[in-house]
């Protein structure tokens, strides 16, 4: 029995060890090896067992494989050149498989998103209700390995739409976030409403980036976003919420998403990215 439980700790521990790779997505190639990771070699996981490190988690996935099996908040700790990073983030462990780091959510409109750029750099918001969790954290987060990007929307009757991309990835600061997704999953029921901002860079009304002569397009709108030339959006899930009627008839109508066919409201929204599996 002993002998059995070893081996199944020696094979975690190898699996675990697999993953702690410096890996650093410049443009379509991947860099980098263990030795270039400062998040390798550290303790996590209950420490130290014996000489063998145990490499700290560093994504939701790596938490969901080894344990965090459920909707949470955990803290992840994340490869930067010549750092390591220790950041809370909620993980959803039980929509598609589980293994996903939640990297916006709107409900309520309660949160404001109408920020300046140093407040989306660094995220803002509660994780248990809605936040952004910063641009420097999810280009982070998605250099170490190749990511996935789901999006997932429900209308005021709770009903839930989904849309995937099956590769995400922010460029750094010097690049102003720039946003680059693959094509989407043909399972997606949501439609596809965000290729159009494929290769965006991002704007907030302090920093514009849209492309617009005369139109600041995140001051227009009241949220950072990945705008474009082309009246600013297709989609926007960082805008200012959206109402409807008036008096007591007055209801949350949402932020926007292009089903394809034509715009839509959505009152909860989350974004949410995993490692691809």
């Amino acid at each position: 029995m002993d002998s059995f439980f070893g081996n199944v700790v020696g094979v975690l521990l190898t699996l675990l060890w697999a993953r702690c790779e410096g890996i650093w997505l410049l443009g379509d190639e991947l860099v980098g090896s263990p030795i270039d990771d400062p998040c390798c070699g550290t303790s996590g996981f209950g420490g130290v067992a014996g000489t063998t490190p145990l490499p700290l988690p560093k994504t939701c996935f790596d938490i969901r494989e080894f344990g965090g099996g459920h909707d949470a908040v955990y803290t992840i700790f994340v490869s930067d050149i010549n750092k390591c990073g220790r950041k809370d983030v909620f993980c959803e462990q039980q929509q598609d498989g589980g293994g996903w780091t939640v990297i916006q959510r709107r409900w309520g409109g309660r949160e404001n998103f109408n920020r300046p750029w140093a407040d989306y750099v660094r995220g803002f918001g509660n994780l248990q209700g809605e936040f952004f969790l910063g641009l420097d954290w999810i280009y982070r987060i998605s250099m170490q390995r190749r990511h996935e990007l789901r999006i997932e929307l429900r209308d005021s009757q709770w009903t839930e739409i989904f849309t995937k991309y099956w590769t995400f990835a922010l460029n750094d600061e010097t690049g102003n976030y720039t946003m680059k997704i693959s094509e989407m999953d043909p399972n997606s029921n949501g439609g596809d409403g965000l290729s159009q901002h494929n290769n965006i860079p991002f704007s907030t009304f302090d920093r514009d980036n849209d492309g617009m002569p005369t139109t600041n397009c995140a001051r227009q709108n009241g949220g950072g976003w990945w705008y474009h030339s082309n009246d600013c959006f297709t989609s926007n899930l960082n805008m200012d919420y959206r109402f409807v009627g008036i008096g007591a008839k007055r209801r949350t109508a949402g932020v926007a998403w292009n089903r394809g066919v034509r715009r839509a409201f959505f009152p909860y929204v989350e974004m949410k990215i995993r490692p691809m599996i």
